[in-house]
């Protein structure tokens, strides 16, 4: 079994990952097509960053 404090971390970000996104949705919401385009850069980016350092 998981170290008990690694799968508590892991259950925490599980339930906050969605909340920063549905934020972060309402942030984009009055932004313009460029602008979350370049967002979505960055997010995939990063999380071609995070797959290759696995």
């Amino acid at each position: 079994m998981k170290n008990p404090v690694s799968l508590l971390f892991s259950c925490a970000l599980l339930i906050a990952i969605p909340q920063l996104s549905l934020a972060q949705m309402d942030e984009l919401k009055n932004t313009t097509p460029e602008q979350r385009a370049q967002m979505q850069t960055i997010i995939q980016k990063a999380r071609e960053k995070h797959q290759a350092a696995q």
